[in-house]
């Protein structure tokens, strides 16, 4: 059996497709671990993975002025002067969904550390009347509509304690919604 679908390794940002034999396919993804209660935990781990990168991708889409949050800021290419200074954390969402994808980070606290961070950068380098600095406010507020429901959904298993209590708290206007690193541990 021959089966087209779009390559879930591509970043959001390209246009790819595969063909996959599953008649080829000896072993199943899910044979694999013999152990039930391993599997079904494996698979409702991918499922907060796989609807944030799906989430993510929309919110790329649909917000207005967007596309700059998905790439590394460049100091010399995008005119940003000490930005590595100002930033020393940098983040970006393409870097997100491309952890996502290869399902590198351990919590979703880990993950929400990383998106408030892109909130956090552009803020903390532009002045409130530039572009950038507004576009994050309206991003920060859709991303917080959006994965609302994958938060409440998959907080307390994936989580730390404190993930949904930040969240509750944040939900509605601009304060940090992530746990700090070391309320997490």
């Amino acid at each position: 059996m021959l089966v087209t679908m779009a390559v879930m390794n591509s970043p959001p940002w390209t246009e790819s497709s595969a063909s996959v034999d599953y008649d080829s396919h000896a072993v199943s993804p899910l044979s694999v671990c013999s152990n039930w209660q391993y599997r079904t935990k494996s698979i409702a781990c991918m499922g907060w993975f796989a609807e944030a990168m799906e989430t993510l991708t929309t919110l790329k889409a649909k917000v207005q002025n967007s596309a700059v949050f998905w790439k590394p800021v460049r100091e010399v290419q995008d005119g940003a002067r000490y930005y590595s200074l100002v930033c020393p954390l940098p983040m970006d969402f393409g870097t997100i969904w491309g952890k996502l994808d290869k399902r590198a980070y351990s919590t979703l606290d880990d993950f929400l550390r990383d998106c408030e961070l892109v909130f956090i950068n552009a803020r903390l380098y532009n002045p409130p009347e530039h572009q950038v600095h507004k576009s994050s406010l309206c991003l920060e507020t859709q991303f917080k509509l959006s994965m609302d429901r994958i938060v409440t959904r998959y907080g307390q298993n994936y989580g730390s304690a404190q993930t949904l209590r930040y969240w509750k708290k944040a939900k509605d206007d601009h304060r940090p919604f992530a746990v700090p690193v070391d309320e997490g541990l």
